[in-house]
């Protein structure tokens, strides 16, 4: 894509394998695309989600900005009295490695 890096991940839906091979082809760089099943069914909830101290665990939220994952992670931990993990693009692989553990062990 352009992109001056050895190797680019990229996660999203099935659907959009096509328009990314064209884009790769377009670009001239090599795609490999690989599959991944869910380890467990993502359940999306019919209410909104009223109050942090309604975070079960096992609960992802998602925001699109950096500074806000960090303030709610803080908000999450005080109003539901859980650990929560951070995950965000820059963040090293080492980090991501060791929230993805925290996340996974009960």
């Amino acid at each position: 894509l352009g992109l001056c890096t050895k190797e680019l991940h990229l996660c999203g839906s099935p659907a959009a394998v096509g328009i990314v091979t064209e884009l790769v082809k377009d670009c001239g760089d090599v795609l490999e695309v690989r599959e991944y099943d869910r380890l467990s069914p993502l359940k999306i909830n019919k209410r909104p989600l009223r109050s942090l101290a309604s975070v079960k665990k096992g609960d992802c939220l998602v925001t699109f900005s950096r500074g806000e994952i960090f303030e709610l992670k803080r908000e999450v931990e005080k109003e539901s009295g859980l650990r929560c993990c951070v995950v965000y693009g820059s963040l090293p692989p080492e980090a991501r490695s060791l929230q993805a553990s925290l996340f996974n062990t009960p």
